[in-house]
């Protein structure tokens, strides 16, 4: 039983975890539009799928970063929202108050010295976490 409870807790430390920006299984996931992950990670019952990461964002969120910067999206991008609805995902925002777009430029100064729009920012931060996911997988 102590195994069981060791290995659950072990199982929920890896899952909650984060990178060094704070984006964690779940967040990776979204932005690599990885559907299976997805569907079982929050199953799992180990994760809270609202965690936020260093900009502020959770899961959710990330997926919305998708969807705006796409347009109308793929359907993929639709069903990975649709799951982490059904999972209780939450926008950062319906929880924390709002999200300033200083939030986000707080752990990306280099957006700042560029004096980019807010399109282009999201478009950047998109950019940038897709590039720390194939980091993590080559």
């Amino acid at each position: 039983m102590f195994d069981i409870v060791k290995q659950q807790l072990n199982m929920q430390e890896i899952m909650s975890a984060g990178d060094e920006d704070g984006n964690t299984v779940l967040h990776l996931a979204v932005a690599r539009k990885q559907i299976q992950t997805v569907k079982v990670v929050p199953q799992e019952a180990v994760l809270n799928v609202n965690v936020t990461n260093k900009s502020g964002l959770t899961a959710l969120d990330v997926s919305d970063v998708i969807l705006q910067i796409v347009g109308s999206g793929e359907l993929t991008d639709y069903m990975l929202r649709d799951l982490l609805l059904h999972a209780g995902a939450l926008k950062a925002s319906e929880f924390a108050g709002t999200i300033e777009t200083a939030q986000v430029l707080l752990h990306h100064p280099a957006i700042v010295e560029r004096a980019i729009s807010p399109p282009q920012i999201l478009d950047h931060f998109l950019q940038y976490l897709l590039q720390k996911i194939s980091l993590l997988n080559p």
